[in-house]
């Protein structure tokens, strides 16, 4: 139960963490290696309604290359918990293990519940066979009888 809680604290916090003004949630200055707002408003309606793993990494791969992973951050979280997508799963593990910041804000942050949050995202994606989490984990967990289901990590949380 205190997983959920958990899970569902970093959500909240996340979003409190940012505008509350009512702008378009999908207002950015578009570049030349970005899509426009409306494909990606039709992207994000294919793959949050729908469950469009195609959509989903097309809008994600611009999120990323834009640096928009706080935004990325929710998406991938209801890709990842209502559809159970890999590639979701892993984008919350390099959200959660990104060490760049924003305006001088630290989205990084190195304290055991991330981590043990981050790491249960990545074999999550492992699990799902998700080519990247599956390499990723291997440099991590060099020997294989290192490698450890999800829930471990779940787990892990409520030990305090």
């Amino acid at each position: 139960m205190n997983k959920i809680f958990v899970c569902i604290f970093l959500c909240v916090g996340l979003i409190c963490c940012t505008d509350k003004s009512h702008k378009p949630m999908v207002k950015y200055a578009i570049s030349d290696n970005s899509i426009d707002n409306n494909k990606l408003n039709n992207l994000l309606l294919k793959a949050v309604n729908g469950g469009d793993s195609k959509a989903y990494n097309e809008f994600a791969a611009s999120f990323i290359l834009e640096e928009r992973l706080p935004e990325l951050y929710y998406y991938a979280l209801i890709m990842a918990n209502k559809y159970h997508n890999g590639e979701a799963y892993y984008h919350l593990y390099l959200i959660l293990t990104n060490t760049n910041n924003i305006d001088g804000v630290q989205l990084g942050s190195d304290d055991n519940d991330t981590k043990n949050l981050s790491l249960y995202y990545l074999m999550k994606a492992y699990e799902l066979g998700n080519s990247e989490a599956i390499e990723k984990a291997n440099t991590i967990f060099t020997q294989k009888k290192t490698i450890k289901r999800p829930e471990y990590y779940l787990d892990q949380l409520d030990k305090k």
